[in-house]
């Protein structure tokens, strides 16, 4: 396993041994966390609700971004979809071409406009990847070209404010600084250390003020504490 893969890595050898081990979480705004590598591969009735409701709201040919260990495609498979699942993690998509789904190692943004989605499927805090307020319009902007007339994508994200929370109930954040939501993350594996990058969370308001502006309108199917499920259609 090359290095700079440690989700990768995780998979791989859950998926070899059944043993569990911790994947290290850093952040510049948010206290270090763990990701234990079973959660990587869970069963569909190991997925919270969103999930499961983000999967029964799939339709058609799907696009799962992001994919992962392939637990979404998988499901999604089983329901009777075709689903092309993409991730950047080279670990990922072995271990998914191992359980027979179609994936690819390659960004969201230099997949070529031929094939056409019914869904474009990004679970998992998936718009993450657009990074910044910027790329978001970016990443929506893509999926506007991969969609069908009729497509729909889901999304879902977290509104991270309660970081920013003082005792009196009210919430610090520099306005002059960037977007609250935007976050650095480095993860480890053992050894494996990726470089850190840049990830997005975005509050629903500013959500739907920013895919109006791209041509889509934003439906909030399902929240809880902060944490929400989207469903976006072209306006019109």
């Amino acid at each position: 396993m090359k290095g700079k893969d440690p989700i990768g890595q995780a998979i791989l050898e859950f998926a070899a041994t059944g043993i569990s081990e911790d994947i290290l979480v850093e952040s510049d705004v948010i206290d270090d966390d763990v990701i234990p590598s079973h959660l990587l591969l869970r069963s569909i009735d190991e997925m919270p609700e969103v999930e499961q409701i983000a999967i029964q709201r799939a339709k058609g040919n799907i696009l799962d971004v992001g994919a992962g260990a392939g637990i979404h495609a998988s499901e999604l498979i089983k329901r009777g979809h075709t689903v092309k699942a993409i991730d950047i993690s080279q670990g990922a998509v072995e271990h998914m071409i191992s359980q027979g789904i179609d994936a690819e190692c390659v960004e969201f943004l230099s997949i070529p406009d031929d094939n056409k989605y019914s869904t474009v499927f990004m679970m998992m805090n998936g718009i993450g990847i657009s990074g910044t307020l910027d790329g978001l319009k970016q990443v929506l902007k893509k999926a506007d070209s991969l969609l069908l007339e009729d497509g729909i994508l889901i999304i879902d994200s977290t509104d991270i404010k309660y970081i920013y929370a003082e005792e009196d109930g009210s919430f610090w954040v520099d306005l002059n600084g960037s977007y609250y939501g935007e976050v650095k993350f480095r993860m480890s594996y053992k050894n494996n250390v990726s470089d850190w990058f840049n990830w997005l969370y975005i509050d629903q308001e500013l959500l739907k003020e920013i895919t109006h502006s791209v041509g889509f309108e934003t439906n909030i199917i399902y929240e809880d504490d902060g944490h929400f499920l989207a469903e976006l259609k072209r306006i019109g």
